[in-house]
């Protein structure tokens, strides 16, 4: 029996220390965007549309594809200067990173066309937001890059 609630407590321990690392890192790339300088050379297209969504609500949507080089093991967070009680959407930090590779898509092995972040903000009448994107990914040679990238809508 206390083998039993041994393992348990364990795997407990281990499941919290995977999520806390994970909000340890979303948080540290937070702070990183606030703090970074605007990439000047970006590998790949990047589209930040935002639309009314409801009478309350704005959607802003960031898609990212059309790679010129491969992006492995990609982790992306886009943030912006707007209140919100809501996390800010991201990609590759709490649930599984994605590829992106010129014409190779294989969602069985995580190799995709784009990847879509999608947010919500309450309504304002005249919306001035600006938003920053933070993008991490392995190249072709496992070297770490990160990406900033900045657009005021």
């Amino acid at each position: 029996m206390k083998k039993i609630i041994l393992l348990i407590t364990i795997l407990l321990l281990c499941g919290c220390n995977k999520d806390n690392s994970a909000l340890k890192k979303y948080n540290l790339y937070i702070e990183e965007l606030k703090v970074s300088e605007i990439s000047k050379e970006i590998p790949f297209d990047i589209v930040v549309d935002i639309s009314k969504f409801t009478d309350q609500e704005y959607m802003y949507k960031v898609i990212i594809d059309n790679p010129k080089e491969e992006l492995r093991d990609i982790e992306a967070l886009i943030i912006h200067d707007k209140y919100t009680k809501d996390i800010f959407p991201s990609s590759g930090i709490f649930d599984d990173k994605y590829n992106l590779i010129p014409n190779n898509i294989n969602k069985d092995i995580n190799n995709v066309k784009g990847i879509i972040l999608i947010g919500y903000l309450p309504y304002e009448e005249d919306i001035n937001i600006t938003f920053k994107l933070l993008i991490k990914y392995k190249d072709n040679n496992n070297k770490l890059n990160t990406i900033i990238y900045s657009t005021k809508k």
